[in-house]
């Protein structure tokens, strides 16, 4: 997979997920509805949609380069063998 194949596919996962992933937001105080939920994520650029699955987003810290990220996903055929690929990159 290239870099727009994986964060096309990272942007799908999301928008699968919205509905869930809305629900939890409501719950930590986001007042955001389904609609703009899906706006986000159709309107982030390949390289923030990537970031965000290699940052913690509680502490910030990245699991690994963005260019490994890369790398991982240039041996993958789906989005699910780059998280396979990623398994060694996780927060220490």
């Amino acid at each position: 997979m290239n870099e727009r194949a994986l964060a096309e596919a990272l942007k799908r996962r999301q928008l699968q997920r919205s509905e869930e992933l809305v629900e939890v937001l409501k719950r930590n105080g986001d007042d955001v509805t389904l609609s703009d939920f899906r706006r986000r994520i159709e309107s982030l650029e390949d390289d923030d949609v990537i970031m965000s699955y290699i940052t913690c987003s509680s502490c910030g810290e990245m699991f690994c380069s963005y260019e490994d990220a890369l790398l991982a996903a240039e041996t993958a055929g789906s989005v699910e063998e780059w998280f396979d690929n990623m398994e060694d990159h996780h927060h220490r």
